[in-house]
């Protein structure tokens, strides 16, 4: 009884937090790295590709000296040629390949300690770019292989065997490496990496917004007081003119229309009667304008001269001329009758058009409008401007928001959680 008490008392021992600083935490991963048994799993990696080296280069060696075995003598020259051809290019293919490959320097690696995360990486790499030019050394060789073979065989498939070989050391270590949680071990690295530049980006981000925001601000004011400056030309006295001559402008030109439908509503009366008459009358051309275009001819009418061809028309038609049926005869000498109105309105619409001819001068001279319409271009200009670098900032707040230091921590603790088993605080 007294055992289990004492037991309900027991506590279990609980490692205490490690605590290090962004700039500690590096260094400390590297520590816990040293202590982790890779440097062996790596060593044999190159002592393996080391090997396999040297048996290709002696492989290589044998097959450049071997003859053509008497078995094939009755092959003819010709083919014996192109078959070594085909063997000469896969040796230099393959020579070329290990010197390739040589760029990682596994001479030395082989003998190296590895106990850093750099060092690590730096194998990571190396076997890429062995597994790069393992595949590329496929393609160069495949016609060569084969066509070496018919001459070669034996010596040709002792070369091929120590490529795959290789081939398949490279392939599997990706997948040991995995085991070995270097892939792990990268992330944290890769983390590491992001709080600096996170804390520079941050900075820079920060610099950015405060420089956008006074852009913003600066752009504001300017927009502000070019809408100040477009109400002050509004309320301008040069501006009222302006307004005032354009409602009489208007109003002129109406008064214009008026006249010209009474013009065209009187001349419509006589069109069949004009057409008729302008092949007979000695006055044709007149007649044939206003056929034509009523308005326009009345208005280059200076003298009404087609009063005068009104008058001749009416005595036509009074002496049965031109054959119409005596009540649209009638009719038409009723219409031309009513010519009297035709000098009044010629008057009026002569004085109004000079009327409109001086209110357009007015307005041509007075410079407000392109005033105006000058400050609505700037304001345009300044208001899409505006809109652009309310966008940015919205963009940069929003890579803001995503740039979280603490996320990154965060992470970082859990893979180190994982991977060594600890638990770390990590201060700025």
């Amino acid at each position: 009884m007294l055992k289990k008490i004492l037991k309900l008392f027991r506590t279990k021992k609980t490692k205490e937090p490690i605590k290090l600083s962004e700039t500690e935490l590096e260094e400390w991963v590297e520590q816990q790295i040293s202590q982790l048994n890779y440097n062996n799993f790596l060593k044999y990696y190159f002592q393996q590709i080391d090997e396999i080296k040297s048996k290709i280069e002696t492989g290589l060696e044998t097959l450049n000296q071997e003859k053509v075995h008497k078995d094939h003598k009755n092959v003819e020259e010709r083919v014996k040629n192109i078959v070594k051809g085909h063997r000469d290019n896969y040796i230099l293919q393959i020579t070329i390949f290990l010197k390739q490959i040589k760029s990682g320097d596994t001479t030395e690696t082989s003998d190296k300690e590895f106990k850093t995360l750099n060092d690590y990486f730096t194998t990571q790499k190396y076997n890429q770019k062995l597994n790069q030019e393992l595949a590329q050394l496929a393609q160069k060789t495949h016609k060569s292989y084969q066509a070496a073979q018919h001459l070669y065989f034996d010596k040709v498939e002792k070369v091929f065997k120590l490529i795959a070989e290789l081939n398949s050391l490279a392939q599997q270590f990706d997948k040991k490496i995995s085991t070995k949680k270097l892939t792990e071990l990268k992330a944290i690295k890769e983390l590491i990496i992001s709080i600096y530049l996170t804390k520079e980006t941050k900075s820079e981000l920060e610099t950015e917004i405060k420089t956008k925001k006074e852009e913003i601000k600066k752009t504001e004011s300017q927009l502000k007081n070019q809408k100040q400056e477009l109400e002050k030309l509004k309320q301008s006295p040069e501006y009222t003119n302006h307004q005032k001559q354009l409602v009489k402008k208007t109003e002129i030109q109406e008064q214009i229309k008026n006249m010209e439908r009474q013009v065209f509503d009187y001349f419509s009366k006589l069109s069949k009667v004009l057409r008729k008459y302008s092949k007979i009358s000695t006055e044709q051309e007149i007649v044939d304008k206003y056929v034509e275009n009523y308005n326009l001819a009345f208005q280059e009418d200076e003298n009404l001269q087609i009063i005068g061809a009104l008058n001749t028309l009416k005595n036509t038609l009074e002496n049965n001329g031109l054959k119409f049926a005596d009540k649209q005869r009638n009719n038409f000498i009723a219409q031309i009758e009513k010519q009297k109105l035709l000098t009044p309105l010629k008057q009026e619409i002569t004085t109004l058009q000079t009327k409109l001819k001086e209110t357009q001068t007015q307005l041509d001279q007075n410079e407000i409008t392109a005033k105006i319409t000058n400050q609505q271009i700037e304001i345009s200009k300044s208001t899409e401007h505006l809109e652009k670098e309310n966008n940015k900032l919205e963009l940069l707040n929003h890579q803001q928001e995503k740039n979280n230091l603490e996320n990154t921590k965060t992470k970082i603790k859990n893979k180190i959680k994982e991977t060594f088993d600890e638990n770390v605080i990590i201060s700025p």
